[in-house]
């Protein structure tokens, strides 16, 4: 097995130049809560490597010298020389990075959503007579609206997620079963994500404080991941391609006799119960007027409510009429018609009250064939040492 290599730029293998660098994290971490974590790592670069390297560079992360799909895809963030001018400080940051740069906003997402055919991904008029999008097709969005060019080519939700079953209950007389691909969100409401009142985008632009409120890309993707339980992972088959996909059980499958070190460490939930409180008007029109409207409090508590469960305002996924017409949504009568908090908070209510085991294991990378799993919370490679430490956290 060859050693691992980093490539600047698309194009010229820099091995020979890095003087020292951090492990390189697994393409996009998680926090507890199933939040994302934007990984990154510094190096430093001899000051003999004739190519520039400049702030908005690509640096990639492979595991052997030939593969040909990167494990890590990164983005120079920070490029200083030393004091001695021997080295360049170099800091790379997952080119998901440019997802924190574009704000949850009507400018700059309305045009890309019009971009399909397909009344289940967005439609102008549902049956309530009001605009509607599929999350899945707003990140798919979000995604093009931000990766127009390298090093983003495509991206793909993966079947097993798409299908996975988050509700089902009894539905004019029939047992119906709601999946991933049928969230849906009210689109003057989206923009209104985390609001403290019921508006449209022309009320949140004629106020500054009100438009400093706006999410980002990233903050939108990172708390649906963490309400469905998926992850954003690299194709191990074609550079370029980002798949958002069910992360599933944490767990590593190598074989125990690859095992340089293992530690195992209990973590205690905190004591007592929680609160969270998910605030919404259950009136779509009010998102269609620019004259704010009050929001109405949908609490969730448990026990004596000491610890508080953060969740964005006016987030309230509908869900896909899919044995109606093309378009159409349940509406938002709550909690019952809706993919409510109590479902999709369970992850933040488990890192809080629920007690984990953390497992941290070291494996030699060139015994296992330098393989990097994306089902656990955390993965990096040392690359000078050749090896992977693998974090993974089971409740317990």
């Amino acid at each position: 097995m060859s050693s691992p290599r980093f490539e600047h730029n698309n194009s010229t293998t820099i091995n020979n130049y890095i003087r020292s660098c951090d492990d390189v994290p697994l393409f996009c971490e998680k926090n507890r809560d199933g939040t994302l974590v934007i990984g990154e790592f510094e190096m430093e670069v001899s000051q003999n490597y004739s190519t520039t390297l400049s702030v908005g560079h690509f640096i990639d992360a492979y595991s052997d010298s030939s593969s040909g799909t990167p494990f890590f895809m990164g983005e120079i963030t920070e490029v200083k020389p030393s004091d001695d001018g021997e080295v360049y400080f170099v800091t790379v940051k997952s080119i998901l990075v440019q997802l924190t740069r574009l704000t949850l906003s009507y400018s700059e997402l309305h045009t890309q959503l019009q971009q399909t055919t397909n009344a289940n991904e967005w439609i102008a008029s549902d049956n309530f007579s009001l605009p509607n999008a599929q999350v899945l097709w707003i990140i798919k969005c979000m995604m093009v609206v931000a990766f127009p060019t390298y090093p983003y080519s495509t991206f793909l939700v993966s079947t097993e997620l798409e299908e996975t079953i988050l509700k089902s209950f009894d539905y004019e007389e029939t047992f119906r079963e709601f999946r991933v691909k049928h969230l849906v969100l009210d689109e003057n409401m989206l923009y209104a994500i985390n609001q403290n009142y019921a508006l449209n985008t022309t009320g949140i632009d004629a106020d500054l404080e009100k438009k400093k409120l706006r999410i980002t890309f990233f903050d939108f993707i990172s708390e649906f991941c963490s309400h469905v339980n998926a992850n954003i992972r690299l194709s191990n088959q074609t550079k370029g391609f980002l798949i958002l996909s069910l992360q599933g059980t944490q767990s590593v499958v190598l074989g125990d006799s690859y095992i340089l070190e293992k530690r195992v460490d209990k973590i205690v939930g905190e004591a007592g119960g929680y609160s969270a409180n998910l605030k919404f008007n259950s009136t779509r029109t009010t998102y269609n007027s620019s004259t704010p409207t009050a929001l109405t409090d949908h609490e969730l508590t448990s026990g004596d409510v000491r610890n508080t469960i953060p969740v964005f305002n006016n987030t309230v996924y509908m869900l896909r009429k899919y044995f109606g017409d093309a378009g159409d949504v349940l509406g938002t009568t709550y909690p019952d018609y809706v993919f409510d908090a109590e479902l999709f908070l369970q992850e933040k209510i488990d890192s809080v009250v629920s007690g984990f085991t953390k497992t941290v294991i070291r494996f030699n990378a060139i015994a296992t064939g330098n393989a990097i799993q994306s089902n656990t919370k955390s993965s990096f490679m040392d690359m000078g040492r050749e090896e992977i430490i693998y974090t993974y956290e089971i409740k317990d």
